[in-house]
């Protein structure tokens, strides 16, 4: 369901203030659903938006395409965790709760334990993502 472009931006918004309260001068991966559309564009906005007006020393590290696929996801995290190693990031923000389970999916075939895992956000409230 798409509730609009100023709705999605919230929701960028909403997860760069909770990152931003955690870790003030986190360094994030985002995973971004489907390029062009509405979402990823409000997603990315409302996300940015908070970043420079009120976390200016957060940063987004590596930002990558997954089209909203936890297999993509999960593939793309397993890839940057190779490359930058964990202690490169702080957060990880997606576009969706699928992308977001398949970060934690990475971590875990990566075999770091929970207490090593970076903050994960999604969107969604998918039960599958509540329960993770």
């Amino acid at each position: 369901c798409n509730h609009g472009y100023s709705d999605q931006a919230w929701e960028g918004e909403r997860c760069a203030e909770l990152i931003g309260e955690k870790i003030p001068d986190a360094k994030v991966v985002e995973l971004r659903g489907i390029e062009g559309t509405s979402s990823v564009a409000g997603r990315e906005k409302g996300f940015r938006d908070v970043m420079a007006e009120q976390y200016p020393d957060m940063e987004i590290v590596v930002e990558q395409t997954a089209n909203f696929s936890r297999q993509e996801a999960m593939d793309a995290m397993a890839n940057i965790l190779q490359a930058k190693g964990p202690d490169a990031i702080d957060a990880v923000y997606c576009h969706n709760d699928e992308m977001a389970l398949g970060a934690v999916e990475a971590y875990r075939k990566a075999g770091y334990e929970q207490a090593e895992w970076p903050v994960i956000f999604g969107i969604d409230g998918l039960d599958d993502a509540l329960e993770a």
